[in-house]
């Protein structure tokens, strides 16, 4: 390889690196319920940036950890399946109530 295909080679790499970053931010942002104001006020206050596509790299692999490390909220988890196995003693006393 020539010094241009591998210039060519890396510019290409990158290329895709930042796409797939891309998606996967986009990924979690839905994950933690981020709609588009909140993530750009979370840019400019960390980065000084308003939208990903201006992000470096690095700060883009930043973001997507701080968003990985965030919890999921409780309204985005099926729980359903769990709520045929829960009752809810009311008006009895404690060691009447069945255990959950």
């Amino acid at each position: 390889m020539n010094s241009k295909n591998i210039n060519e080679h890396i510019k290409d790499c990158t290329e895709r690196m930042f796409e797939q970053l891309l998606e996967l931010i986009v990924t979690q942002c839905k994950r933690v319920k981020w709609d588009t104001q909140t993530r750009r006020e979370y840019l400019l206050e960390t980065y000084g940036k308003r939208s990903l596509q201006v992000l470096s790299l690095p700060e883009l692999i930043e973001f997507l950890g701080y968003l990985e490390s965030l919890p999921t909220p409780l309204s985005s988890l099926n729980l359903s399946h769990l709520s045929k196995n829960i009752k809810i003693s009311v008006g009895k006393k404690k060691s009447d109530s069945i255990p959950f």
